[in-house]
């Protein structure tokens, strides 16, 4: 091989090593970007579920009975829902 070609091919391995080096440093620094933004993420979501939590709260302690009709109700509704798809799975 001739010195050109020698220097060339160096020239253009150094140049995708460098695209890879800048790639890389891209993909970590969206990492962190992502990273960053689904903490504060997860942040908002446990404060809106600690609200929320505190709201149910406050209410079932006004309206226990209220509250346990509701509760009831929704259990009644899903044990029906649920014994309907065993009875489908049985007469297959």
């Amino acid at each position: 091989m001739s010195d050109e070609h020698t220097k060339g091919h160096a020239n253009t391995t150094g140049e995708f090593k460098s695209a890879a080096q800048r790639a890389g440093a891209t993909i970590q620094d969206t990492a962190s970007k992502i990273g960053a933004e689904t903490a504060e993420l997860g942040e908002q979501v446990y404060e809106q579920g600690a609200r929320g939590a505190r709201y149910v709260s406050k209410n079932v302690e006004a309206q226990p009975l209220a509250a346990l009709a509701i509760v009831g109700a929704i259990g009644f509704v899903l044990g029906f829902l649920v014994g309907r798809d065993g009875h489908r799975a049985h007469r297959r």
